[in-house]
């Protein structure tokens, strides 16, 4: 924490000699240490003598302090927001209850020189008497509602009921149980193979906080498949019947129809297999295409690339021959005799 605010208190002084830095570099660039090395990475990278050579090292040092300003900046902001964070808990040792399951505080205790520090496991709050009964006469009634699911409503059930094992808000455990799990099961999936006629069903739910508890009763009637299904729901049932009673056997014998709906097995076509094809292939020939565009790109980049490097050995091989004193015409025949 210390060296945090330290750091917040150096940081304007050093951003001022940045700047100031920055403002007279022309002053005093000759006496950097670090000069001689940016003027010859520059020179590696481009061909630069004289005023080009000291243009480019003055952009060069610019970006460097804009970039230590930039860092700097960012280092002060984070400092300054590691102070404005407020302490995981208040001074006076509040610890506030978790809404669900259980949360561990550290606790240390000091008795004089003897210290030790332990893990506390902290409940969620308890509900009184009459929060506990608010709160299950509101869960008891959207119970109610919310438990036919894709039902008409509970005295026609054809389909699972919706029987969740907690409360939205998470402060009441659900337990199910029915009189008739063959039919009903305690998760709500309803059973109606073998039903011949309706059948009522009590479905029960205890709510509990962990302390008390609440009870709820509600009767459903399922429906038998005859009150329900279509010529074509019956025999699709009774081919899935079919398909289990001959497992044992190699193969499935189809009958030509069910209960007056006829049977007839669809079987795919060439067509039907390249019409799903033809978008695959369409993508196939679109990626070609681009991949073929996308190499002829690359063969220009690279040939820049190398029409780049050909061309600074030789203006470079150039200059350094007329500077030792050769004519235009000699250095140009002894550089184009390398390249």
């Amino acid at each position: 924490m210390k060296l945090i605010i330290t750091f917040l208190i150096l940081l304007p002084l050093l951003a001022g000699l940045a700047i100031i830095s920055r403002k007279h570099f022309s002053k005093y660039k000759g006496a950097l240490w670090l000069m001689p090395q940016i003027t010859g990475r520059l020179q590696k990278l481009e061909v630069l003598h004289g005023r080009s050579l000291e243009d480019a090292t003055r952009q060069y040092m610019e970006q460097l302090y804009r970039s230590f300003l930039t860092l700097l900046a960012v280092l002060w902001f984070a400092a300054l927001g590691i102070l404005l964070i407020p302490a995981a808990d208040p001074a006076d040792g509040t610890v506030k209850r978790p809404e669900e399951g259980e949360a561990e505080v550290q606790i240390r205790l000091q008795d004089g020189d003897d210290t030790d520090t332990f893990r506390l496991s902290v409940s969620p709050r308890e509900l009184t008497e009459e929060e506990f009964a608010a709160e299950t006469e509101e869960e008891i009634l959207r119970l109610r509602t919310g438990m036919k699911g894709q039902n008409a409503d509970l005295q026609h059930v054809t389909r699972d009921l919706v029987l969740p094992e907690k409360d939205p808000k998470g402060k009441l455990k659900i337990k199910w149980s029915t009189d008739n799990p063959v039919i009903v099961s305690r998760n709500g999936t309803v059973r109606r193979d073998g039903l011949e006629q309706e059948t009522v069903v009590t479905v029960k739910a205890t709510l509990t906080d962990g302390v008390r508890e609440a009870k709820m009763e509600e009767v459903v009637t399922v429906l038998p498949y005859s009150a329900t299904e279509s010529a074509i729901d019956r025999a699709i049932r009774e081919l899935k019947q079919l398909e289990e009673n001959s497992r044992k056997e190699e193969t499935l014998l189809l009958p030509d129809e069910v209960n007056a709906v006829q049977v007839t097995r669809e079987s795919k076509s060439m067509k039907d297999t390249i019409c799903k094809l033809y978008p695959i292939l369409l993508v196939a020939a679109g990626y070609l295409f681009v991949r073929r565009f996308g190499r002829e790109k690359e063969k220009l980049k690279q040939r820049e690339e190398t029409l780049s490097r050909v061309f600074y050995r030789f203006s470079r091989r150039l200059t350094l021959l007329i500077a030792a004193g050769e004519t235009l015409q000699n250095a140009l025949l002894r550089a184009a005799e390398v390249e």
